[in-house]
């Protein structure tokens, strides 16, 4: 049987029963995606917007197998035409062949499958999802995070002002990476009303946008929501007094890494939910491990900025926050967040090789251009100084 469906039945939590008769009762013999819209102005169907991504599949009943024949060409860039896309799906060269056991092993809950550009990608792939057990995982004697939404825009409106009355609400647009406050509060909300809805709030801590796309400049954006505020549902916090403060802020630092945010970007297209950062490998390292030791700090420092963080700070590092604590000055804090990135790709036991891939999938952040090129040539040299 063949369909033409929306690309979410391949990675969307409501198609997941259908994904696990596919795999488990039969064979998905052909899957191919790509973006409705074509470099040079092409669509497939004109009433669909350019960026939606179509699923062409191909299934058999009843005669199981160890690979799915895929390949994703979501990139309009790389979209065949609709004149020429019978001779490319005819092209047996053009497809990967996905284990099965590394789609249930990506996403044992949901099966979703992520969007590889290549053979070695998916190897690449496997190699860092068999280095460390998933966030969903509950690992015995270790620490295991949970997540929590904030407030719905819709469901707890009556509750809000824009009058600056009370205590803010960021939203997931108000803040970039660690704290950065990139756009203004709109919305506020009287403390005794908010507590009721949130009890997360009198503490700093961090949380992912959930809102974003695997196109933009980055999609796994993690922050530090102040202390003494509230949070929008557009950003999914770590719950508090689940894991010690120290281990959320070696968690969120990977979480910020380009190699945890490469594997988000496989697996999403507009919004990050819970079940996508659950499916990302975590080592629960704890106090005493050089690479934690080495990352805490260091995120720290870009995160406590302001008093607004002093909980965190004093919590984390053993000492009363001061203005000197935090690092604000923009090239510094580029240059600690470039030695966070190197350390995590040498947590995750990346080769050189491996992470300039990684930073390959990022290519508004490190466009095909001289300028480009040479940003990504001096973070590979941060990781061949942070080496050993």
């Amino acid at each position: 049987m063949g369909f033409v469906v929306p690309s979410g039945i391949y990675s969307d939590l409501g198609t997941k029963e259908l994904r696990e008769m596919l795999l488990n009762e039969g064979r998905i013999e052909l899957l191919v995606s790509i973006t409705n819209g074509v470099a040079g102005g092409e669509v497939y169907f004109p009433d669909v917007h350019r960026s939606y991504k179509i699923c062409m599949l191909i299934a058999q009943n009843g005669v199981a197998s160890d690979f799915v024949s895929a390949v994703y060409r979501i990139d309009p860039k790389t979209t065949p035409s609709p004149n020429s896309l019978l001779d490319f799906v005819s092209d047996s060269r053009n497809f990967l062949a996905i284990p099965v056991r590394l789609i249930e092993k990506l996403d044992p809950e949901n099966h979703a499958f992520f969007e590889f550009t290549s053979q070695e990608e998916s190897k690449l792939v496997d190699k860092l999802i068999s280095s460390a057990p998933s966030l969903g995982t509950i690992v015995d004697n270790a620490w295991n995070p949970d997540f929590v939404s904030g407030l719905h825009k819709t469901n707890h409106r009556n509750y809000f002002n824009q009058n600056q009355y009370g205590l803010p609400i960021y939203e997931g647009k108000n803040l970039a990476y660690f704290s950065e406050q990139i756009r203004p509060i709109e919305w506020w909300i009287v403390e005794a009303d908010g507590g009721q809805l949130q009890a997360d709030y009198p503490y700093s801590r961090f949380g992912f946008r959930r809102i974003a796309s695997s196109t933009n400049e980055r999609t796994l954006v993690v922050s530090c929501v102040p202390a003494m505020s509230f949070n929008m549902y557009t950003l999914t916090t770590i719950r508090q007094g689940v894991i010690s403060r120290d281990r959320e802020v070696f968690l969120a630092a990977c979480m910020s890494s380009y190699v945890l945010d490469f594997l988000i970007r496989l697996q999403t297209f507009t919004s990050v939910a819970i079940f996508n950062v659950k499916t990302l490998p975590v080592p629960r390292l704890t106090a005493g491990d050089r690479f934690f030791d080495a990352i805490v700090p260091r995120a720290a420092r870009l995160t406590c900025t302001s008093a607004a963080f002093a909980d965190l700070w004093q919590a984390v590092m053993g000492e009363v926050w001061t203005p000197a604590s935090g690092v604000s000055d923009a090239v510094a804090r580029q240059s600690i967040r470039d030695e966070l990135d190197a350390l995590v790709a040498h947590l995750y036991g990346l080769s050189r090789a491996d992470f300039a891939h990684i930073l390959a999938g990022f290519p508004l952040v490190f466009p095909d251009d001289a300028s480009g090129r040479a940003k990504k040539e001096a973070l590979l040299r941060v990781y061949d100084r942070m080496k050993g």
